[in-house]
């Protein structure tokens, strides 16, 4: 038998999951339509309207800086200029200044090319994706109801970038301290 046949697969029996690519398969359907609406079965309607807003800036300031995908820095941009969310009455709670910490942010993140070539929904990284269904897990573990902007925050900062994390530190942040405020029940008001 010739070694082709050995390798290459018959074309009449392609691999069963041909349909649906690797990701999809891994990740679950919460995340796959986090950011449009698709996928899932409706999961964007799981999210708090605050977390929902603050996708929906993570992903006007990834355009911002012509960039064509929604990274984790992204996600905290969106988070911080989302008002009266969890994550930014968190972030007062513990002494941080969200304006402060949006401006060394953005200014520690790369810009794409000048002419703004960035149009549509935009995908989501893989750590920020990995965030997010974090913040899904987190809310199915505690029972809550709902994903809020709080858990996002979290789920961030416990996997956060360098670039992230020195943004935090300039805007004197205590990250020990954050997360402590953050997880501490009654703390924050809950948001709808």
């Amino acid at each position: 038998m010739p070694l082709e046949k050995l390798i290459l697969p018959s074309p009449a029996a392609p691999p069963r999951f041909c349909r649906r690519t690797l990701p999809d398969m891994i990740r679950p359907p919460a995340v796959r339509g986090a950011l449009t609406g698709t996928g899932g079965s409706g999961m964007r309607e799981a999210f708090t309207e605050k977390l929902r807003a603050a996708l929906d800036h993570a992903q006007d300031e990834a355009r911002t800086l012509n960039q064509d995908f929604v990274s984790t820095e992204h996600l905290l941009l969106g988070l911080l200029r989302t008002d009266n969310c969890e994550a930014v009455a968190g972030l007062k709670l513990a002494g941080v200044s969200p304006a402060e910490f949006h401006q060394n942010l953005v200014a520690s993140l790369p810009r794409g090319a000048d002419t703004p070539v960035v149009t549509g929904n935009l995908p989501l990284s893989p750590k920020a994706r990995r965030a997010v269904n974090a913040a899904v897990v987190s809310a199915q573990s505690t029972g809550s109801p709902r994903v809020s902007s709080r858990l996002l925050l979290v789920s961030l900062l416990e996997d956060s970038e360098v670039v992230s994390r020195e943004a935090m530190r300039d805007a004197g942040t205590d990250l020990d301290h954050l997360q402590r405020v953050l997880v501490q029940d009654g703390a924050i008001q809950p948001e709808d």
